[in-house]
């Protein structure tokens, strides 16, 4: 509760948007969507909502994990564009062998 009234006395581009305790819990803000009730809050697209803090502490041993796919997720939107990773961080030459198996049964359409 603490974070989240040192976050309050923030504005967005100032506030800390996550925080991780491994093996505690880990807090981050949510917004509102119609459709799922919560998602997870980008920090890009949702400027304009209102956010609400979630703190998951029910199960401390999957802290990182949590802290871990919301670090992933907002670098897959606004940094790594991981859509297109092979062509920005370098080019993907493959060194195996192709080897056909046009009769396999697995190519044959049944």
């Amino acid at each position: 509760m603490r974070f989240g009234s040192i976050n309050g006395s923030l504005g967005r581009d100032e506030m800390v948007t996550a925080l991780c305790v491994l093996d505690a819990g880990v807090a981050l803000y949510m917004v509102k969507d119609g459709v799922i009730g919560y998602q997870q809050a980008t920090f890009m697209w949702d400027r304009q909502e209102q956010l609400v803090m979630s703190i998951y502490e029910q199960e401390p041993d999957k802290a990182f994990f949590l802290l871990f796919i919301n670090v992933l997720g907002h670098l897959t939107r606004s940094v790594l564009e991981i859509h297109d990773l092979h062509r920005r961080y370098g080019k993907f030459e493959p060194t195996a062998k192709f080897i056909p198996w046009h009769d396999a049964k697995f190519n044959t359409q049944t």
